[in-house]
């Protein structure tokens, strides 16, 4: 059509990567192909948007797919650039990056990386690597390999990171699960967060009950609202209870704690052990409440408290202070100190020394050594191989035992400053007549 207006020539909707067209270039009129100037055209979408010559599609209406050999094919899809990526849902979109896809029913982002996918309505990718948000709102900022497949899911980062419960939460690390709904990780690897409302951060980790926590290394919380916090290898597993640090030490009944230390069990309700190595809280009949501060190998039950020291027992409300080798079995009992002492009896007591016993109600021995209290409210002050058997009678002095009730035993028997005349001294008071003489007042 020689000399014909522009106006004249055939009309197209369509212009393809290879159409010709005129240019004048250096004085000289010339032809080139339209992709060689980066146009845009439309693409097969209505009112969408191609970058030609780049193997581009946009299929969806309102659509547009720039970069390379990408493909947006849902309604008002943008891809921005980058290769290979696909933006398919209503309204979603791919800003640049490899092989990432926005699937979603509607709303879903992929801002960059590579080989993410953004499957679920309104979920987000910002970028990194083989990432999967396919629950509804779930979020992933970055990282390789994570998934957030549950409604408002969330992980921060890291590699191989699982975030599978509702409102669930990992902020980074590695092999990470945060499962139950509103759990969260806070970090490092190979933390399980399975019960609702758990938390877990550290190396190997695991909070399966509700509310639980587990911080540390290899802890485990696995009561309701159970705690582990610190140390290595401790396991939380009775409601409430709580560990605070050391290492393999379990606390696995209701409102037990255990404050540190190495191989200690707190396994009665409500109680305690400080600290130190293998000590255990056993399970009794009563309301339950045994307290262990520290010390080795020592046991208390029902009640029973015991400082410190090694090898001790305590139960019943009895108390044990230190030691080693000590025993206070009965109601109310205490030893304090010493070695392999033994209260048995209601409200008995030993202050220290060595293998003493005392076995009567509120029978009492201050020290010593194989002294023994076996009656009612009788008691030995010091001394060895004692034996009070009778009510109310006390021993002062060595291998002694009692003949008679409401009587004090002595080897031998000084009284100094005696007075020399009875007036003023109560009925039963001893003074001194003459030199020799000793009298009693009546």
């Amino acid at each position: 059509m020689p000399n014909c207006k522009i106006s004249q020539l055939p009309l197209t909707t369509t212009v393809c990567a290879n159409a010709l067209i005129p240019i004048v270039q250096n004085g000289v009129t010339c032809s080139t192909y339209l992709s060689c100037f980066g146009i845009i055209s439309s693409g097969t979408g209505a009112v969408s948007s191609v970058r030609v010559g780049a193997s581009n599609t946009a299929s969806g209406n309102y659509s547009t797919s720039f970069g390379f050999s990408n493909i947006s094919g849902g309604c008002a899809t943008t891809i921005s650039g980058g290769f290979g990526n696909t933006s398919s849902g209503y309204y979603s979109t791919v800003a640049g990056g490899k092989s990432n896809s926005a699937s979603g029913y509607g709303y879903s982002t992929v801002s960059g990386g590579q080989s993410n996918s953004a499957t679920e309505e309104l979920s987000t990718i910002g970028g990194g690597q083989s990432n999967l948000a396919s629950g509804f709102i779930s979020t992933i900022s970055g990282g390789i390999s994570n998934t957030a497949s549950c409604n408002y899911s969330y992980v921060g980062g890291g590699k191989s990171n699982t975030s599978s419960g509702c409102y669930s939460i990992i902020i980074g690390g590695a092999n990470n699960l945060s499962g139950g709904d509103s759990s969260s990780v806070l970090g490092g690897r190979l933390n399980s967060s399975s019960g609702d409302y758990s938390a877990t951060f550290g190396l190997s980790n695991v909070a399966s009950s509700s509310y639980s926590i587990s911080f540390g290394q290899s802890n485990t919380s696995s009561g309701l609202n159970s705690i582990s916090i610190g140390g290595k290898s401790n396991t939380a597993s009775g409601g409430y209870s709580a560990i605070i640090g050391g290492c393999n030490n379990i606390a696995n009944c209701c409102y037990s704690f255990i404050g540190g230390g190495f191989g200690n069990t707190s396994s009665q309700q409500f109680s305690t052990i400080g600290g130190g190595t293998s000590n255990i809280a056993i399970s009794g009949t009563t309301a339950g409440g045994a307290t262990i501060s520290g010390g080795v190998s020592n046991t208390s039950d029902e009640s029973g408290s015991i400082g410190g020291g090694r090898f001790n027992t305590a139960s019943i409300s009895a108390t044990v202070a230190g030691g080693v080798g000590n025993s206070a079995s009965n109601y109310i009992s205490s030893v304090l100190g010493g070695l392999s002492n033994t209260a048995s009896g209601q409200y008995s007591t030993i202050s220290g020394g060595t293998n003493n016993t005392s076995s009567g109600y509120k029978s009492s021995i201050v020290g010593g050594g194989n002294n023994t209290a076996s009656a009612y409210f009788s008691s030995i002050l010091g001394g060895c191989a004692n034996n009070v058997i009778h009510a109310c009678s006390m021993i002062v002095g060595v291998n002694i035992t009692s003949n008679r009730t409401c009587t004090t035993f002595v080897n031998n028997l000084s009284i100094v400053n005696i007075p020399t005349s009875p007036a003023g001294l109560p009925s039963g008071a001893v003074w001194r007549s003459g030199t020799n003489v000793l009298c009693i007042v009546p």
